[in-house]
């Protein structure tokens, strides 16, 4: 887009916009400070050093930046639209982080836990009561909602697979359905339970989502 040869080189590393962005991420991607006189090296130095890097996380880091200076060409071909470097980085920082979650899913799924029943408690008065849960295994989420009202009676619900993501954006996805459930109930009052700590603290500002769970959030006023 620059008039430049577009080689992967040139792309990734030497266009000028390329460079402001690894520039800016440079605190927070742990990049030495004197990377653009030897870029190369470096890159062959991280690439090739497993002893420096056994998790590989930091070699995950500057590839998520990658994938998202990729992402950010094809915008510039294909829209004629180009992102601010600081939301090229915050997103490749989002991915890192979401990779990060789908491991640790991955590896405690595979780890036997205690099996905890859990017995449906009814409102005390008129009133419909939406629960909504979700779960991941192996990266493979679903979600689901259930409205009773106070007689314990099964009123409406929803359950699907939701696919490959995270159990955070899982868990907001089951809030958000139960919220649609609830518009299906006009003049009643209505109790939404979950136990998704990411929407509590969410609700109460003591935390803030990330990425598209602050679209589900927001999309559903809660």
């Amino acid at each position: 887009m620059c008039g430049e040869e577009e080689d992967t080189y040139h792309l990734f590393i030497n266009c000028p916009f390329a460079k402001q962005v690894w520039n800016i991420a440079k605190d927070s991607l742990r990049i030495p400070n004197d990377f653009n006189d030897n870029i190369c090296d470096w890159w062959n130095h991280i690439l090739s050093n497993n002893g420096m890097d056994p998790s590989g996380s930091y070699r995950k880091e500057k590839f998520v930046l990658l994938l998202q200076l990729w992402k950010n060409h094809k915008e510039c071909v294909f829209k004629n639209r180009s992102l601010p470097p600081s939301i090229i980085i915050e997103r490749a920082y989002n991915t890192f982080l979401e990779i990060h979650e789908v491991n640790d899913e991955n590896q405690s799924s595979l780890r036997k836990k205690e099996v905890i029943p859990v017995r449906w408690n009814s409102p005390n008065f008129e009133a419909i009561k939406i629960n909504f849960d979700a779960s991941c295994i192996s990266g493979d989420c679903s979600v689901a909602c259930v409205a009773r009202d106070h007689l314990d009676h099964i009123l409406d619900f929803k359950a699907y697979k939701l696919g490959k993501t995270t159990i955070n954006i899982a868990k907001v996805w089951a809030a958000w359905e139960a919220h649609n459930l609830s518009l299906n109930f006009p003049n009643k009052f209505i109790i939404i339970k979950g136990d998704s700590k990411l929407v509590i603290d969410s609700l109460k500002r003591i935390s803030s989502p990330r990425g598209e769970c602050v679209k589900l959030l927001k999309s559903a006023s809660l």
